[in-house]
């Protein structure tokens, strides 16, 4: 559950403190990169199969098409790119600061939930071997 706080805390610093206004064509387009990754994620997912708490449901669901047959966490990749647009809007110590916690706390989270796959999927692995974390092609 800390995860998840240290998310939403994350997340919640940059929206207030970015500068809207700053917005250009080159941040609107990521910012709508950002959000169909993040609909295509939930749609590939299907609602049912989502949990924000790195946990697993009783009846979850291993799913490894749509987006998620090119990368894990497609939803933290939308996250990522939403909010480095943020970022760029107001770019500081505290907020690039903030920014880092983020990402540590996202790939910790990841990490986590990687584990717990593992442990419930025994071709987790497999998927894991064929498929990137949370950049396609590369990372």
């Amino acid at each position: 559950m800390i995860y998840v706080i240290i998310q939403f805390a994350c997340i919640i610093w940059l929206i207030i403190q970015s500068n809207i206004h700053q917005v250009n064509m080159l941040h609107a387009g990521v910012l709508l990169f950002a959000g169909l990754i993040g609909i295509w994620a939930i749609v590939s997912m299907r609602p049912d199969n989502i949990n924000i708490v790195p946990t697993l449901k009783e009846n979850h669901r291993l799913v490894t098409t749509g987006i998620y047959g090119y990368i894990r966490h497609p939803m933290y990749a939308s996250v990522i790119l939403f909010c480095s647009v943020l970022l760029a809007t107001h770019v500081n110590r505290i907020n690039s600061l903030i920014f880092a916690i983020l990402l540590i706390d996202l790939w910790l989270k990841i990490r986590h939930e990687e584990c717990l796959l593992s442990k419930r999927f025994p071709d987790y692995r497999d998927y894991q071997k064929r498929t990137k974390m949370i950049i396609p092609f590369i990372y």
